[in-house]
């Protein structure tokens, strides 16, 4: 029977977050999994993919080996793959022909052969322009997984630079005002406000998470009270600002 790799992609983005291999149906087989990916699965929704197909299970160990390689693990803190392991399950070296050879090229341009432009948050300053993430990486001395992520639109900034792709217009109130912080909690920040429990009007917030630290009540129970979970949240009632 025929061995592959396959690819688990977040059905939201297209990013890859497991690699395995296997026969038959085994890559829309979902069950059995580990529990990183079924988190992330249910978050983010599954949309398999198969990569290659091997001449052999040595052939479609050393693929799995190079590409978890490739993308990095989450629990190594070098990539965003749910993967415990580096794959292979004790792979040899297998001497790729030139047409894996060229696929495998082909997958890393996919992942890293984006054109960046780099700015300095610091003093907002241009620093050049790059081929690729690998050329940012190398570069600035940076980690290619934080690089990525950057250009992706998954973080505003990575240890104090911008990344965008090349000609990518910037807008540095924006960036100010979120630097540092994960696209989606910024995508997700709902405005809410304050009132007495006699409906009067007491301020504003930007979110949930800003009233908490303002105000000392949990960040949960005003979220519920927005929701309309609970009709108040620590002597207040909580609404979504329109």
């Amino acid at each position: 029977m025929s061995h592959y790799v396959y690819f688990h992609r977040k059905a939201t983005d297209g990013s890859v977050f497991y690699i395995g291999i296997g026969t038959g149906d085994r890559y829309r087989y979902f069950l059995n999994r580990n529990k990183h990916w079924h988190n992330t699965a249910n978050k983010y929704g599954v949309v398999p993919e198969i990569v290659v197909y091997c001449d052999d299970y040595n052939h479609a160990k050393s693929w799995e080996v190079y590409l978890i390689g490739l993308y990095g693990r989450n629990d190594l803190g070098n990539g965003h793959l749910v993967n415990k392991t580096a794959g292979g399950d004790g792979a040899v070296d297998y001497k790729h022909d030139d047409t894996s050879k060229s696929l495998m090229k082909k997958l890393k341009m996919d992942k890293y052969g984006i054109p960046c432009d780099v700015y300095k948050v610091s003093d907002r300053s241009f620093v050049g322009s790059f081929d690729c993430i690998m050329d940012v990486s190398r570069s600035l001395g940076l980690e290619s997984s934080g690089v990525s992520a950057c250009v992706r639109r998954r973080t505003i900034t990575f240890k104090g630079y911008v990344i965008l792709r090349k000609g990518e217009v910037i807008d540095w109130e924006y960036i100010l005002n979120n630097s540092g912080k994960h696209i989606a909690s910024v995508r997700n920040s709902t405005p809410v406000s304050r009132y007495t429990l006699d409906g009067e009007y007491i301020d504003s917030f930007k979110s949930a998470s800003e009233a908490c630290r303002v105000t000392g009540v949990a960040q949960t129970t005003i979220s519920h009270c927005v929701k309309g979970k609970a009709k108040t949240a620590g002597g207040f009632i909580w609404r979504k600002t329109v």
